[in-house]
């Protein structure tokens, strides 16, 4: 894996992938038959704008990577079958896509060859511009100069147990 890589370049050759791996996950986890209706591209920028978007990092020495999932309230309601999903209901559902998604792709040779084993971060939910973190221990605080503030949040997580994550 040493040596400088054209990432694009390996994006570009492994984009089908991307695509058939993302078919599979969700139709083994919604339990529906997906397709695409257009092909996927590799692009310079992920779009970002959803109702609910999730995110998880990942990575190893060589390589930082960030995982989005994004859905609109309606899609997340047909895709589950169910109305009105709240927030940590839509992380739970969301998070256990894109790490399942994560998994099916690491376990590819041909990921793996060109971008070695990644380890994962905690997944972060956006809901309509609010973040959620799920099952993480934090602290959080307000900051004020007169009437102005500055919200600050720190969470950290114990990467042997997840004995301290609990409620």
């Amino acid at each position: 894996m040493g040596g400088i890589k054209n990432v694009r370049q390996i994006l570009e050759s492994m984009c089908d992938l991307f695509a058939e791996c993302a078919i599979e996950c969700v139709d083994a986890m919604f339990g529906k038959e997906s397709e695409l209706k257009m092909p996927w591209q590799v692009v310079e920028q992920l779009q970002a704008q959803f109702d609910r978007l999730l995110t998880m990092g990942s990575g190893n020495e060589e390589f930082s990577a960030l995982t989005c999932a994004g859905i609109q309230y309606d899609s997340l309601d047909a895709f589950v079958e169910e109305e009105n999903i709240s927030t940590e209901y839509a992380a739970d559902i969301l998070g256990e896509f894109v790490n399942n998604y994560c998994g099916l792709l690491s376990s590819k040779d041909v990921f793996k060859d060109n971008f070695g084993q990644h380890i994962q971060a905690v997944p972060i939910l956006y809901s309509d511009g609010q973040s959620f973190l799920p099952f993480i221990w934090g602290v959080q605080g307000y900051i004020y100069i007169g009437d102005h503030w500055m919200y600050i949040g720190y969470t950290i997580r114990d990467n042997i147990t997840r004995s301290n994550n609990k409620f």
